[in-house]
């Protein structure tokens, strides 16, 4: 991230008649190209000089670590269906994952086979937590599996027919 100041004074009278000093600044915020160019007055200067640190706290929390950092919750009144195997099929119908909310052993590989007559997708609800299933890879008659090798709970959802908490979404819970 590039962050460059351009300061130049100005002076002009106020609502009271009084001269008054303005200082402008020009903020460049690169993020690989030229994103934005903003000029601001001197009262938000302190504002802006906590900018990079800002960028750089928000980039470490992005990145984060290696651990799921899903944060879903069962629905009320819903329970995880426990399936045994290494292989677990959930079927991805016209608007509904069945089941819903299941429950595997860690290493357990789950396919996701589209039955019904409409294009689906499978996007985790935290990004990276696994890797989404794309709709080119989920129309009709279509299946494509993820394996689950870390202890958590990962939601997931069509985004062509719902939401991380509505219409079409599921869960899988893995356990040891």
């Amino acid at each position: 991230m590039i962050v460059g100041f351009t300061i130049r004074p100005r002076s002009h009278s106020t609502s009271t008649g009084r001269r008054a000093t303005e200082v402008r600044q020009r903020v460049w915020i690169a993020v690989g190209a030229d994103l934005t160019v903003d000029t601001v007055t001197n009262r938000t200067r302190s504002l802006l000089s906590a900018l990079p640190l800002t960028a750089v706290a928000l980039i470490l929390v992005a990145c984060g670590g290696a651990s799921s950092s899903s944060t879903f919750t069962l629905p009320k009144d819903a329970k995880w269906e426990k399936q045994s195997g290494s292989d677990v099929a959930v079927e991805a119908r016209d608007n509904v994952f069945v089941p819903q909310f299941i429950e595997v052993k860690k290493g357990t590989t789950v396919t996701f086979e589209n039955t019904g007559r409409n294009r689906h997708n499978v996007l985790p609800d935290t990004e990276g937590d696994f890797e989404d299933i794309p709709v080119d890879k989920l129309d009709p008659g279509m299946k494509d599996s993820r394996t689950f090798d870390d202890v958590g709970e990962f939601g997931y959802y069509c985004s062509l027919h719902g939401t991380a908490t509505k219409g079409m979404f599921g869960a899988i819970k893995v356990t040891e």
